[in-house]
């Protein structure tokens, strides 16, 4: 996109839903405007994935399942494959002990992506474009957990699954406004207890302008949906209900379960319901709360070639969530504690969440500077304090820097060899100084709404491929359509 954008070329193929996809990156807030459709070919194709069967693993032991959200107002998965993955929740739950480790993966997350050439980190959910098995590699490799099964909704399956329940009692914890699932329209909700049919319920799993941390926020949101789906699910007196309700999203879902397996799951969840001692109306399921804390950063990407935000994992953070999956998935030992206090009338308790700390350090990359505007000897005093191996084409020319042969922002770990510098010949510098090649403005490595524990942030590239047939398609298992610029460039 970014060589049609620069006129490196004239027409370029892209998945026919480009525009969800590229929309919110600030330099394609108006791609729709900027380009125009010049052809579009559908092709059905065989679904092929690694996958495809969980058969081997028995729902009577503890297990690794991954909820995907897929970013699309279109009807049926078959043609929304390279959506945005907007939303990754990786859930364990434990038979035995009737405990679930839920952790919400921000879109942003700045991890090694497992089928890109040599594992580069880049946004997790740009690992969706490649499919399903690249996703769920991707995040195997970081959290070193085996993901056994996989659940793949979109927009329309949602609203349809929480009207099919007959809508979904939580606690919204704030005033939420968005649009619907055709993107028309308004659709708000009020803080308090309420009980949310489909288009209520998508509101809150879906919207993060508003929340003061962006999509870390909205992951705890998508949580309180999901505690909700499955509140009402266990009311379900017989399978037929079950598999009712599964014929009803069937377009709009793809997992890897088997029909055996989800009678097995309902066998089992009776079973708890039948013999367990405690009210109807109680929480039969712990569900275990975990929060990948992070810092974010603005990192030139090498791919779009240009500086997007990202959220850089705490490893001290991701390193506490493996272990309390693990724990959970029977894998490792519990640590016990031994001493504890409490006081039986402190009422502003709050149960801990794994993975916030506190933590002594956070974790973030040296970035290149925008020398631009600086002398030549700032521009040397700072390559030397960090390592950064410079020259300059003019040496003899004096006056201040106008441009850098890489961009600011890249990782300097990245750098191999020497950043030229170009200088103005000139005393002082002008009012307003050249832009910096290939980069832009200065830009600050936390953005306002940036840092440790917020969201923000830009959108995905790519999305998730792999179903019986698209409309379209590049990097997954699709077709292609295709798209020209009509000149009006960012």
């Amino acid at each position: 996109m970014a060589d049609l954008y620069e006129g490196e070329v004239d027409s370029i193929f892209v998945p026919t839903d480009y525009p969800s996809m590229f929309s919110s990156m600030e330099t394609y807030h108006n791609i729709t405007e900027d380009t125009k459709i010049i052809l579009t070919q559908e092709k059905k194709m065989k679904k092929t994935s690694s996958r495809n069967s969980s058969a081997g693993k028995s729902v009577t032991e503890p297990f690794t399942i991954l909820l995907m959200g897929v970013d699309s107002a279109e009807e049926g998965l078959s043609k929304n494959t390279v959506a945005n993955g907007d939303s990754l929740i990786l859930v364990t739950f434990n038979p035995n002990t009737l405990n679930a480790t839920m952790l919400s993966i921000p879109r942003d997350s700045y991890v090694p992506i497992a089928c890109w050439s040599g594992n580069p980190e880049n946004k997790i959910t740009h690992a969706a474009a490649y499919g399903t098995d690249c996703m769920m590699d991707t995040i195997e490799n970081y959290f070193d957990v085996t993901i056994d099964y996989y659940a793949k909704i979109n927009f329309k399956g949602l609203v349809t699954l929480v009207d099919t329940l007959g809508g979904i009692t939580v606690e919204v914890p704030q005033d939420l406004c968005t649009d619907n699932s055709n993107r028309e329209g308004e659709v708000c909700i009020n803080a308090g207890l309420q009980t949310l049919n489909g288009e209520q319920a998508l509101v809150l799993a879906r919207n993060r302008k508003q929340l003061a941390a962006g999509d870390l926020d909205r992951g705890l949101n998508q949580q309180l949906v999901i505690e909700g789906i499955l509140n009402k699910v266990k009311d379900m007196k017989s399978i037929n209900q079950v598999m009712d309700v599964l014929n009803t999203v069937t377009n709009n879902l793809d997992t890897n379960f088997t029909e055996q397996q989800i009678l097995s799951f309902y066998d089992i969840a009776k079973d708890i319901m039948n013999n367990s001692l405690q009210k109807d109306d109680a929480d039969l399921i712990n569900i275990e709360q975990l929060y990948l804390d992070g810092t974010g950063q603005m990192i030139y990407d090498e791919r779009s070639r240009l500086v997007l935000w990202d959220y850089v994992p705490n490893t001290a953070s991701r390193d506490d969530i493996v272990k309390a999956m693990k724990v959970n998935l029977e894998k490792e030992e519990p640590e016990m504690i031994k001493e504890f206090s409490f006081s039986i009338n402190d009422e502003d308790y709050e149960k801990k969440v794994t993975g916030t700390g506190p933590y002594k350090t956070t974790f973030t990359f040296d970035l290149l500077p925008d020398f631009t505007g600086d002398s030549e000897a700032q521009a040397r005093s700072y390559a030397n304090a960090h390592g950064i191996r410079i020259s300059f084409s003019n040496p003899n020319a004096g006056g201040y820097v106008i441009r850098q042969s890489l961009p600011a922002n890249k990782r300097i770990d990245l750098i191999n060899g020497t950043v030229v510098l170009t200088l103005s010949g000139e005393s002082k510098p002008s009012s307003t100084p050249p832009a910096n090649e290939g980069s832009g403005d200065k830009l600050p490595n936390n953005p306002p709404g940036g840092g440790s524990g917020t969201g923000g942030g830009s959108g995905s590239e790519g999305s998730d491929g792999g179903t019986d047939g698209s409309d379209g398609g590049t990097g997954g298992e699709d077709g292609s359509g295709g798209s020209g610029n009509e000149g009006n460039e960012d």
